[in-house]
């Protein structure tokens, strides 16, 4: 993730311009609005290792005697934290004030608090949250048309920049990425915590293996 927020694979393009490194600096940023680049999955892959990790937490949190309200109220705090940092760490961009909510730790706030609520339901529940969080969006796109906001597949006129703008965010290429994504997003962080939750259980390796 350090390689891709600092730009060194763009830096070691433009000092040493060759094949290999224009294939890295273009893998290690999204893509612009089309098409899939490795730097695409890394938010994914990040949300799916934060909601494993939430399983083994809780598991650790109730051996150690925590009941369900000392979690969430726990659960409550990592969140908080996560959204101020996330906040304060963009809260100065190029020089001057920005204010945006789609950053890695914003969005894993929410994506923690909406996974930690399935925390205790049965894999078939869980399963069922993690697609409503992949529908919700898409029904929000396609039937939520605002004036300036009524194309759901073109960038910066959809449901989702009409969300940034109406919570003052600016609606520009800095701000391509919407808040509203951590609905979308918390399917993975809930998928990891069902990926923790069958990597405890007394099962063989193999059939783990055939369930992940």
């Amino acid at each position: 993730m350090m390689t891709g927020e600092t730009g060194l694979f763009q830096k070691l393009h433009v000092a040493f311009p060759n094949a290999v490194t224009a294939f890295f600096a273009y893998q290690f940023e999204h893509s612009e609005w089309h098409g899939l680049r490795f730097w695409d999955v890394i938010l994914p892959g990040f949300m799916l290792l934060a909601g494993t990790s939430m399983a083994y937490s809780y598991n650790r949190q109730k051996e150690l005697g925590f009941s369900w309200g000392d979690s969430f109220k726990k659960t409550l705090k990592r969140s908080f934290w996560l959204l101020f940092w996330g906040i304060l760490i963009y809260a100065v961009r190029d020089g001057h004030l920005n204010w945006q909510l789609s950053n890695v730790l914003t969005q894993l706030a929410f994506t923690t608090f909406i996974t930690f609520l399935v925390i205790n339901k049965s894999f078939t529940t869980q399963l069922v949250v993690s697609i409503l969080c992949l529908i919700i969006p898409e029904v929000l796109y396609r039937t939520i048309l605002m004036p300036g906001f009524d194309q759901p597949f073109v960038e910066m006129k959809n449901f989702g920049s009409f969300i940034n703008q109406s919570i003052g965010i600016s609606v520009d290429a800095e701000h391509k990425t919407t808040t509203i994504n951590f609905i979308s997003s918390s399917a993975h962080t809930i998928w990891g915590l069902m990926a923790g939750r069958l990597l405890m259980m007394d099962k063989g390796a193999k059939e783990k293996m055939w369930w992940l």
